[in-house]
């Protein structure tokens, strides 16, 4: 839906044509109509970081993934995220790819910096509150159902 004049193309296609894009939201046909989708849905997989082999400890060479709620300008988004081999912290992670982590600690929502400038120049201009700004995110995600918009679950570890 955000692409220019809204091109078709099947799912592998729709992936390697967002692979720089992945805050685009897209709609699938289903046979009979077009259905709001992601492109998680269709197999799009964010990768942080370089995912370089170590020698030392293979253990370490093996990527590991996570769900993350992504939120942006666009909308909300939960985005299939493969990290980073190296020791690099999750939220430092986050950081080198311009998506600011709600939490430190086992990060799993995050926002695009294009979202907080949004936000900055919405409530200094038009003094919107953050509440009325994330329920107008809900609404460019599913304008339909803003109550099905996803948002992040977290574990509390003692």
């Amino acid at each position: 839906m955000d692409c220019w004049m809204s091109p078709l193309w099947c799912k592998g296609c729709c992936v390697d044509v967002h692979i720089h894009s992945p805050f685009h939201r897209v709609e699938m046909w289903t046979g009979r109509y077009f259905k709001q989708s992601s492109l998680m849905d269709i197999g799009y997989v964010l990768h942080l970081g370089c995912n370089r082999q170590h020698n030392d400890d293979q253990s370490q060479s093996t990527p590991t993934s996570s769900s993350v709620v992504l939120v942006h300008s666009t909308g909300i988004f939960t985005q299939k995220v493969v990290w980073c081999t190296c020791n690099v912290p999750r939220h430092l992670q986050l950081l080198r790819h311009r998506l600011y982590p709600a939490s430190t600690k086992n990060p799993c929502t995050a926002f695009t910096f294009d979202v907080l400038e949004y936000f900055y120049m919405d409530a200094l201009e038009c003094k919107t509150a953050a509440m009325k700004f994330y329920t107008k995110l809900c609404r460019f995600t599913n304008n339909s159902f803003p109550d099905s918009v996803p948002v992040s679950t977290f574990l509390v570890l003692e």
